[in-house]
């Protein structure tokens, strides 16, 4: 059987290396069922089924694992990860909550309920979890990358808390040897952008108008895709003129080669420490010139990491330089370009205040940013005007009892909020824009994606300043289109300017109006001149290694 078993898996790996999937399922689902007591069996499986997405399989098997052993803390992380992906959020906590007492060091059950509370916006909890987590498995690269991402989410953290935080993160990458890769002269410079994020994500609203509107004369550009699922938006980065790569499935010793192969002189990481990150990639050093930008609101913390890309505004000089060991590249203006949308819902210009005597708050954001601070304030705002009410938009609201969970920890008035759950395309989810008099913006973590779509409907934004990058992309976003009367720098100042914009419905409606022609004339949407500036940065830093002595040039 032992025979048969090292058979089996080597087929398994020899067919899921050379891209067949399927293949690789079916093999390792025999030697799972022909000995569900096997964790090594079941763990290969359940890895498999998460990696493809195949939740319905992985609901089969965690069932007939837990029918041979009952409370298996890996086969209770499946079912609520399949409770997870099907929204059902409260479920998938009473299962991890049945596995953990059971199996208290099990590191894939703290992982699950960190991200779960994470979900909930239970940032204290999910932080708490993952130091659980990497105290019993100190080299668990997940625990390590969720908990520094998590920790910008925190109204407690210090900035030289969180980048402390990072530092230690980057150790191990840091201790690589990194081999420097030499810089190989092109007609054109060669850029490789690297991200799980070519796709339906907030990511791709940024990116592809740059991808776009490269200088094809002077540039040559690569996309490295590192995430198993594609969709039309992948399809469309990929009708652009660029050279396609997709890495998810190849080990960083392989897609080093290719890097290198294809000559890449920067080489520019759109991820940072989110999921399905290539940052151990980076620490090998594929190109000559290695930058982080975009999909990440902090340092990395790594030495193989050259630069950074940001703005005046969202990282000023002489205020977060210390939180990097980056070189910070400036752009002239906004640090990232929002992707113009080709149309746009019907938008209503009145606020509701003129309509029925009341005034609609929202934030549409991630909830894992709403964090006791800026909840604090909301609560403040909705007791100052008796008659508004707040619309939360989150996937935690497709579940009814997680819903009622989320609210009473977040202390809000059940009876003054409206809570709504993803709407079906980006179309509707605007169009929701238009019951709405006044966004509400996160801190310290800020909304970026959120923030454009809100004014792209003539929604106004309140935001509030903070000391790290995460807690200044809605300033640069404000700043950008010339409305700094919206940037509180205080939460008095915030709920002030919330409460004073919403006692002025002619204002309000002014700017209803407005906003729309504001952003859409900004350099927040000017593609082609964000890209040309974008592309004097690099072409500085290539020319800088082409002058060192450090750099030759073959």
């Amino acid at each position: 059987m032992n025979r048969l078993f090292e058979i089996l898996r080597e087929s398994a790996y020899e067919a899921l290396a050379n891209g067949r999937s399927n293949e690789a399922m079916l093999l390792l689902a025999k030697m799972f069922l022909a000995d569900p007591a096997n964790s090594a069996n079941y763990l290969a499986l359940s890895n498999l089924c998460r990696h493809y997405r195949k939740w319905d399989e992985l609901d089969q098997f965690s069932r007939i694992r837990l029918s041979y052993v009952p409370n298996d803390g890996e086969a209770l992380c499946g079912l609520a990860s399949v409770c997870f992906h099907q929204k059902r959020f409260a479920k998938a906590l009473s299962y991890l909550e049945q596995s953990l007492p059971r199996n208290p060091c099990h590191v894939n059950t703290l992982i699950e309920l960190s991200r779960l509370h994470k979900r909930f916006g239970s940032i204290d909890d999910s932080i708490r979890f993952l130091q659980d987590a990497i105290f019993i498995a100190p080299n668990s690269s997940t625990a390590h990358d969720n908990l520094v991402f998590t920790l910008l989410f925190s109204d407690k953290m210090s900035p030289e808390e969180i980048f402390k935080a990072h530092l230690a993160r980057s150790t191990d990458y840091n201790r690589i040897t990194t081999c420097n890769s030499q810089l190989r002269a092109h007609k054109k410079i060669r850029i490789g952008y690297v991200s799980p994020d070519f796709r339906e994500h907030s990511v791709a609203s940024f990116i592809e108008p740059v991808i776009r509107s490269h200088d094809r004369s002077r540039f040559e550009v690569f996309c490295y895709h590192t995430h198993p699922e594609q969709d039309e938006v992948t399809d469309r980065i990929k009708s652009i003129p660029v050279n396609w790569r997709d890495i998810s499935n190849v080990e960083d010793s392989e897609a080093l080669k290719l890097i290198r192969n294809d000559g890449i002189q920067i080489l520019v990481d759109l991820a940072g420490y989110t999921a399905w990150n290539r940052l151990a990639l980076f620490a090998i050093r594929p190109a000559p010139l290695q930058v982080t930008w975009l999909g990440y609101p902090h340092s990395t913390g790594m030495n193989a990491i050259d630069y950074r890309i940001s703005d005046f505004i969202a990282d000023p000089p002489g205020l977060t330089e210390r939180f990097h060991t980056e070189q910070l590249l400036r752009l002239p203006g906004p640090f990232l370009c929002f992707k113009r949308y080709e149309s746009c819902p019907a938008r209503r210009f009145a606020p509701s205040s003129n309509n029925n005597g009341s005034i609609t708050f929202a934030s549409f954001n991630n909830l894992a940013k709403a964090s006791p601070t800026i909840v604090g304030c909301w609560i403040q705002i909705l007791q100052a005007l008796p008659n508004s009410r707040l619309i939360l938009k989150a996937e935690i609201f497709a579940d009814p009892e997680a819903t009622a969970m989320t609210l009473e920890r977040m202390g809000l008035d059940p009876n003054r909020v409206v809570t709504v759950a993803s709407t079906p395309d980006r179309g509707s989810h605007l169009a929701f824009y238009n019951q709405v008099d006044i966004a509400l913006d996160t801190f310290p973590y800020h909304g970026t994606t959120t923030t454009c779509e809100a004014l792209s409907m003539g929604v106004p934004v309140v935001t509030m300043v903070g000391e790290h990058h995460a807690a200044r992309v809605g300033v640069s976003l404000l700043t950008s289109i010339g409305r700094k009367e919206l940037i509180a720098e205080t939460a008095e100042e915030y709920v002030k300017i919330a409460i004073d914009l919403a006692n002025e419905p002619d204002r309000l409606n002014s700017l209803h109006y407005s906003l729309p022609d504001e952003l859409m004339s900004s350099r927040l949407t000017d593609e082609k001149g964000f890209t040309a500036s974008l592309e004097v940065k690099y072409m500085e830093i290539y020319q800088n290694l082409c002058d060192s002595a450090q750099a030759p040039i073959r």
